[in-house]
């Protein structure tokens, strides 16, 4: 093997190496790949070159050059290829037009230069060397082609250089053009030059590429856009990165693109890289605008620019060497169509913020005012530039009207919920009283909340003025005061002339009893039984007036009603018995009831209840008649037992009542009678009662049929079963000492009427009990303060002159917080929780009383 054998098949390895790294750098550039493809020529060349200067066999030698000779015809299009596409022309020409320019040429002079230009080899003392026919067309037109396109490489790359006022790209164009220049006039030197002169010269050709093949190395790793590929680890970043984003070279020039971009314009990598930016940017004076704002000095900046008719955010950048070398440009976009929605949408929240009746106020992280709309402004009276960057706590603190000395304890509420995010008084609506600017007072209703953000949380508030509303309200509230008051006092007038006459009664009776007890007390000796049946008159007279009280105070507002096991049939009867006596003689009663009939109620409410529905009855069958030819019909009263309890049925044939008639039976003052006939009180006391009994009240009702009201009172239950109430009291003389008793106990009884302190003392006593008495709330504080350590009991009147009893019996607690009080009234009873116990009381239900007070504050001086 000849030597220069060995010297072209070391660069075979040395091309091959070379094209290695160009390629590893950065595979995706073309430039990197054109010249990793003229090199591997080179290696291909420098492989022939190894052969021929080696074998002496002429057949295998001319297999060789017909194998290789293509090698050398090709390399001038690759040469010329890297200088349009460094210079930016190669993107003018389309790319089929392209390839048919560059790389059809030296394929056909390839041909033709083997079939009528190489006539033979010969060998000399270096190497076999081929023969050729220089008066051949295609010697000359093949020397033409190689000329012409080396010439225009080498033009196109030092004018590349000449322009380009970027020092990198200088150096670039000049390693280029150098390199293939002095390759090129070495080549021709050695393989055409000297042999024509006669002097024998082996071809080093192949040894001149290696001064070409260096300079595109150093061109294109040391000042190519392969560095910035290196270091920046783009090819990784665009295929990850969801944004457009573009590398352009200083010429405006795209270098690379993201994946999602080539994505978004359906164009390939490939297709983009060297083409202007224009082609994605629809914008012509786009990359003239970049340069101007960096040659003003910018920095990083922002652009909105369309691409493919989206909206696009470009932050622009310049990319720098390690020397300080501008490399290029660095183009990220973000898609600001959902930014420009989001825009729109605060736009309109601010706009329904700031129009809102309703005061609104947000602060940010730290607790500053950043929102204070209108309804604010009209508010308080404050403008918004004066209230936004504020404290929240320090205005807070200036409108609070009377707390001021508070604002430190809110601003560390306000404090301590942006940092925690929870309050308990957050989403709760609050009644607060502000001070206006002007000095003006308004009430407004806050209801505050927390909205959570990215970096903690903000407070809001919505704010409504209820100055004027409130007003309103406290004044209908005062209407309807005095409207209800005029409706009560009306039906409480309406109902005088039947109280007196039963009143009247009763005290009729009272007086005859007294005077017949008195002349029986005269004519001494006293006949026992008939001052018995005397007494026992007098009694039963005041429980009729008892119940009289009773139902004149469920008028006026109620009072508390205590439900003991009774007969319903009774009840029935006695109301039955006055209907007969009392209704029109054209009205039939009617009657089914069972022998029993035990249901918890109070029988003068059950009473009352019948009357009402019996009354309605009648003057649905007589005075709600046009005609009193019409008036009659049949009234029924019934009790039927059921297994839900016991059911109670009033039904009439009169005028009947429609749909809205029925909605509004039941509201107080509501009547469909006359003047002077109805107060519309009497259904509302039914639904009261009914409610109050636990029961429930069904109403059918036919416009010119009848009506039917039913009332299911609910069952006895085994743990409610009481005796049954006697309305007879026992008539013997004996003393009253129940067996639950405590005798030789003190009592402290406090009265303003000495009747009242006298017959309850004397009741007392009989049982046992010793009494003290104090005519007021005073001497029951001075008897307290000598010996409550002795009193077990006090008795004590709700109503006194004076000091009251409620006023009283807070000073006996100051007192003595465990003493033992028993109220007593009566009016009413049921706006107290204290146990209080009604007048008129009987002797049992007082001593009953007494008694379970005194047991409950001995099992509670025990436990002390």
């Amino acid at each position: 093997m000849k030597p220069l054998s060995y010297g072209a098949f070391a660069l075979v390895f040395f091309y091959a190496y070379l094209a290695y790294l160009i390629l590893r750098h950065n595979p995706s550039s073309l430039l990197n790949r054109l010249v990793a493809l003229l090199l591997a020529d080179f290696a291909l060349w420098a492989l022939y070159t190894t052969f021929s200067t080696a074998v002496e066999d002429y057949t295998f030698a001319v297999r060789l050059y017909k194998v290789f000779s293509p090698l050398w015809h090709i390399s001038p299009g690759i040469a010329l290829h890297i200088a349009l596409h460094v210079h930016g022309f190669d993107r003018k020409i389309p790319g089929p037009l392209r390839y048919l320019l560059l790389y059809i040429p030296g394929c056909v002079t390839a041909w033709g230069y083997y079939r009528f230009v190489f006539v033979g080899l010969e060998m000399n003392r270096w190497y076999l060397m081929g023969i050729i026919d220089t008066s051949s067309a295609w010697f000359y037109l093949y020397n033409a082609y190689l000329l012409l396109y080396v010439g225009a490489s080498i033009t196109l790359l030092f004018l590349r250089g000449y322009r380009s006022g970027i020092h990198r790209i200088k150096i670039q164009s000049r390693y280029l053009g150098w390199s293939m220049t002095i390759s090129l006039l070495l080549g021709l030197c050695s393989n055409a030059l000297l042999p024509s002169l006669g002097i024998e010269f082996p071809f080093m050709a192949i040894y001149w590429n290696t001064i070409w093949a260096v300079g595109l190395s150093v061109a294109v790793t040391r000042y190519g856009f392969s560095r910035i590929t290196a270091s920046l680890a783009v090819s990784q970043l665009l295929a990850q990165v969801r944004d457009f984003l573009l590398i352009l070279d200083i010429e405006g020039n795209i270098f690379t693109a993201s994946d999602f971009l080539c994505h978004r314009l359906r164009l390939s990598e490939a297709e983009l890289k060297g083409r202007s930016v224009a082609v994605v940017i629809e914008d012509a004076s786009f990359f003239s605008r970049v340069r101007k704002r960096f040659s003003a000095g910018a920095g990083l900046f922002q652009e909105e620019i369309v691409i493919r008719s989206v909206p696009v955010l470009m932050n622009i950048s310049q990319m720098y060497s390690r020397e300080g070398e501008l490399l290029g440009y660095l183009c990220v976009g973000h898609d600001v169509r959902h930014l420009r929605k989001l825009r729109e949408t605060l736009r309109k929240f601010e706009g329904f913020i700031q129009n809102a009746l309703d005061g609104i106020v947000l602060t940010d992280e730290q607790g500053l005012i950043s929102h204070w709309n209108r309804g604010m402004e009209l508010i308080t009276g404050r403008l918004r530039r004066e209230m936004v960057g504020t404290p929240l706590w320090e205005d807070a603190g200036r409108m609070a009207a009377g707390e001021k000395d508070r604002q430190r304890g809110f601003e560390e509420a306000v404090r301590s919920v942006l940092r925690e995010g929870t309050a308990p008084w957050l989403g709760v609506l609050h009644d607060v009283t502000i001070l206006r600017s002007d000095g003006g007072v308004r009430l407004v209703q806050v209801k505050p909340f927390l909205v959570s953000t990215n970096s903690g949380h903000i407070l809001s508030f919505i704010i409504r003025d209820v100055t004027e509303y409130q007003q309103m309200q406290d004044e209908r509230v005062r209407l309807i005061q005095q409207l209800a008051d005029a409706q009560r006092l009306k039906a409480i007038g309406t109902l005088t002339g039947g109280l007196a006459h039963n009143f009247n009664n009763i005290l009729g009776g009272l007086y005859g009893s007294l005077s017949l007890l008195r002349s029986v007390v005269e004519n001494w000796p006293v006949d026992r039984a008939e001052a018995l049946d005397r007494i026992n008159d007098m009694e039963t007279l005041s429980r009729r007036g008892a119940e009289v009280v009773r139902q004149l105070l469920s008028i006026s507002g109620g009072r508390r009603r205590e439900h003991q096991r009774i007969d319903l049939v009774p009840v029935v009867e006695a109301v039955l018995l006055m209907c007969r006596n009392s209704f029109d003689t054209s009205v039939t009663i009617r009657k089914e009831l069972p022998d029993h009939a035990e249901i918890l109620g109070e029988p003068s409410e059950l009473e009352q209840l019948l009357l009402n529905l019996a009354i309605n009855g009648l003057h649905a069958m007589t005075i709600m008649r046009q005609e009193r030819s019409q008036w009659g019909g049949k009234l029924l009263i019934a009790l039927r037992k059921t297994g839900q309890g016991c059911l109670l049925v009033v039904e009439d044939q009169g005028v009947g009542m429609d749909d809205e008639t029925i909605k509004q039976m039941f509201d107080p003052f509501f009547t469909t009678k006359e003047e002077g006939f109805g107060t519309g009180f009497g259904l509302s006391m039914v639904q009261r009662i009914v409610r109050d009994l636990g029961a429930k009240i069904d109403v059918t009702s036919t416009v010119g049929v009848g009506t039917r009201f039913a009332i299911l009172f609910p069952q006895i239950e085994e743990a409610q079963l009481l005796p049954i109430d006697t309305s007879e009291a026992s008539s013997s003389d004996e003393p009253i000492v129940p067996p639950h008793a405590y005798p030789g106990k003190m009592i402290l009884l406090v009265d303003d009427e000495a009747p009242v302190r006298i017959t309850t003392g004397k009741i007392l006593e009989r049982a046992g009990y010793r009494i003290l008495t104090a005519e007021n709330g005073k001497e029951a504080i001075a008897l307290h303060q000598r010996m409550g350590h002795h009193i077990a009991l006090t008795i004590l009147d709700l109503t006194m002159p004076g000091i009251s009893g409620l006023e009283t019996m807070k000073q006996l607690k100051e007192i003595n917080p465990e003493v033992m009080i028993l109220l007593t009234s009566g009016g009413h009873t049921a706006i107290l929780s204290h146990p209080i116990i009604a007048k008129p009381y009987t002797p049992e239900e007082l001593l009953s009383r007494v008694a379970d007070m005194i047991r409950i504050g001995t099992i509670e001086g025990e436990k002390r």
